[in-house]
């Protein structure tokens, strides 16, 4: 069974609230790029896990162990009474080639050995079984879920450790046999103690270097018109309901700012002043948490984020939007 959530990386997240606000030069775009493809990977897999069963097993996903001073990434860890498989997911397109190390998509080498990366993640591993007395083994795969994706690798010790499209239903279904009994869930006990957040999440940028407003979920264009309930979009004519459109920001807000304390009157500045200030607190008070009692008080989303929100609080809301297909 699952025991952690997939979300979308946190980085990709801020790059996508930032492309919507300002314009993203080569370097982030091709990193938002390449983060939206590989969280689609990770869907994938995640998915055909899922329709072949997995209840007999321990799972992690998108984790970061601390083990001693470093912190680690991890797509996935299987864990089993045989011990813990480490799944990293690749989600590649085109043709590779792999030689002595290196991987190449024709001319272009990759600045990174994905079979050095899985090393590295079993490493870490071995060193948190060495620590805890547990003794558990641990080895590993790489995961290539993309069907557009070929591999040329001559060495057949290292096409071993590799699986890709065709086979990872067939990969999922050896589990099958597997079993997670007590020792497993001591593994597992293991890992949970060494789960820190993400380390790794870029400083937040500054409140008033990028656009202020609401955006229109279909086209992303910030003309909009007021209705008693909605926000009308006058260029493509999609409606969104005023509450979905404070959700959108405050999601954004989390990933745009870092650090930056989320309050009433900020809200008012970052949505542009286009909602009432009473419909902003009363959204704040629904999806976050406050602290403080004060007109100082700040606000904590309770969410991950947009989706996850809409996701669990949608089905009640009385006013729906009307997105066009």
């Amino acid at each position: 069974m699952f025991l952690t959530n997939r979300h979308p990386p946190e980085q990709l997240l801020q790059l996508k609230a930032l492309s919507h606000r300002t314009s993203l030069g080569d370097k982030n775009h091709q990193q938002l790029e390449r983060l939206s493809l590989g969280y689609q990977g990770e869907c994938l897999y995640d998915r055909v896990f899922t329709e072949v069963g997995h209840e007999n097993l321990h799972i992690y996903r998108d984790i970061y162990l601390k083990v001693e001073d470093s912190t680690t990434q991890y797509d996935t860890l299987i864990i089993t009474d045989q011990g813990v498989i480490v799944n990293e997911i690749k989600n590649f397109k085109g043709t590779y080639t792999v030689s002595e190390g290196s991987w190449a998509l024709g001319d272009f080498v990759l600045p990174d050995d994905p079979f050095a990366q899985l090393r590295r993640a079993i490493g870490k591993l071995r060193r948190l079984s060495n620590l805890s007395d547990l003794n558990f083994k641990v080895s590993g795969k790489l995961i290539f879920p993309n069907e557009e994706c070929t591999l040329i690798i001559n060495d057949e010790k290292l096409k071993e450790n590799i699986i890709i499209r065709s086979n990872l239903r067939r990969y999922f279904e050896r589990f099958k046999q597997s079993y997670s009994s007590n020792y497993a869930s001591a593994i597992s006990n293991v890992i949970s103690e060494h789960i820190v957040e993400n380390p790794y999440l870029k400083e937040g940028v500054a409140f008033d270097d990028i656009r202020h407003g609401l955006y229109c979920e279909a086209c992303r264009t910030f003309d909009l018109s007021t209705e008693r309930y909605h926000l009308r979009c006058l260029s493509c004519g999609t409606i969104e309901t005023k509450e979905t459109h404070l959700i959108r920001a405050i999601s954004d807000f989390k990933y745009l700012f870092g650090k930056l304390p989320l309050t009433t009157e900020k809200m008012m500045r970052f949505t542009g002043g286009q909602i009432s200030k009473r419909t902003v607190q009363r959204v704040l008070d629904k999806y976050c948490d406050r602290h403080g009692i004060s007109k100082s008080s700040t606000y904590t989303f309770k969410y991950y984020d947009f989706n996850e929100a809409m996701k669990h609080e949608g089905v009640k809301r009385r006013y729906k939007d009307h997105l066009l297909k």
